[in-house]
């Protein structure tokens, strides 16, 4: 994931809002990697990242520490 890109799908699921995005990052396993469909540049592609384990199940933070 880099700066700008917008997180359109997980694991083949559109995504609407951010809300969305969070109700579906949580029914996945901390530590295990998901697909997701981004935006960079205008250009469609997907990348496969790695869950981090979050410090809340309720905090945001999990969108945020997506990573590589």
């Amino acid at each position: 994931m880099k700066s700008g890109d917008v997180i359109t799908r997980v694991e083949g699921r559109l995504i609407d809002s951010t809300s969305d995005l969070r109700e579906n990052l949580r029914s996945k396993s901390a530590n295990g990697e998901i697909a997701l469909g981004i935006l960079r540049r205008g250009s469609a592609m997907i990348v496969h990242v790695k869950l981090p384990k979050p410090a809340s199940p309720e905090g945001p933070e999990i969108i945020q520490r997506v990573s590589l």
